[in-house]
């Protein structure tokens, strides 16, 4: 299921209403990725340091680059609301000479999550955040995610804040888990958009027993950034 985060989620039935919105279309950087039974990598722990970016147009062709270029073209989904990957294709065209070999292993696992997905469903979150800020989240039908935002990265504006939670799935008191993180605000975002709970705290915790069962959304924002992460409530 294709979700966005306006903070509303759902980028509307059929063709004509997903073509009216243009947040898709544009540049997005990679910040972080799950690549293999949850694993988390944060692009900013790649070193030498690296810009990733996925481009998309509106025909819902997409091109990029990682070390290599590559291209592709999605499809929109109606009747399910969510992209189809019709076709992705790298270009070994002597953009990325002698890359280190951290390059090599990223360029890899990136390259993996769409060969696997060809054909497959890919559902979309684009969250909004402060005026002109958005981030794109694509899952693959495998459970591989990339984790993008519209503007470069920088080490001063992003600083990923890596956390888990836990236990998950939840049925009361919804714990928060991550080192050295100092919490500003916490917002819980249901499946249909809806921000169902805000607190302006410095707790690692949050209670969640009054949430209806399903999955939601938890946003952590810090001194350092924000970042988002899913779990079931039971």
């Amino acid at each position: 299921m294709k979700s966005i985060l306006l903070f509303l989620f759902g980028l509307l039935c059929g063709v004509q209403s997903f073509a009216q919105n243009g947040a898709l279309y544009q540049i997005w950087y990679l910040t972080s990725y799950e690549y293999s039974s949850d694993s988390f990598y944060n692009i900013l722990d790649i070193t030498p340091r690296t810009s990733p970016y996925l481009e998309i147009d509106q025909d819902l062709g997409f091109t990029g680059i990682i070390c290599n270029e590559y291209a592709g073209l999605f499809s929109y989904d109606s009747s399910n609301d969510h992209l189809i990957l019709d076709d992705f294709s790298p270009c070994l065209c002597g953009t990325c000479n002698n890359p280190p070999q951290s390059h090599v292993d990223f360029e890899n696992a990136y390259f993996d999550m769409f060969f696997e997905s060809i054909l497959e469903p890919v559902a979309y979150t684009i969250i909004y955040e402060t005026p002109g800020d958005e981030s794109l989240i694509l899952e693959f039908a495998t459970g591989n995610k990339l984790y993008y935002q519209n503007y470069p990265l920088s080490i001063s504006k992003q600083n990923l804040v890596q956390f888990d939670v836990y236990p998950n799935p939840v049925s009361d008191q919804l714990f928060i888990s991550s080192e050295n993180l100092q919490i500003e605000r916490i917002s819980i975002y249901s499946m249909s958009g809806k921000e169902v709970r805000r607190l302006e705290t410095k707790e690692k915790s949050i209670d969640v027993s009054r949430l209806h069962e399903g999955i939601y959304f938890i946003e952590v924002t810090s001194l350092n950034g924000k970042s988002i992460q899913k779990f079931v409530k039971q």
